[in-house]
């Protein structure tokens, strides 16, 4: 859908909770984007 809506050049910020599917749709979002970044927080929770 994102490919309907951007322009050439446009940016996406998404977030993304990582669980199951999460690589797929990773490796899916790298095929239509030249630079894709990720990073994940500490936990917000002091006892996890």
């Amino acid at each position: 859908m994102v490919q309907q809506v951007l322009k050439p050049n446009d940016d996406l910020v998404a977030e993304v909770f990582r669980s199951a599917g999460f690589d797929q749709y990773l490796a899916d979002v790298r095929t239509s984007f030249t630079k894709v970044v990720t990073c994940k927080p500490d936990s917000s929770r002091i006892w996890s």
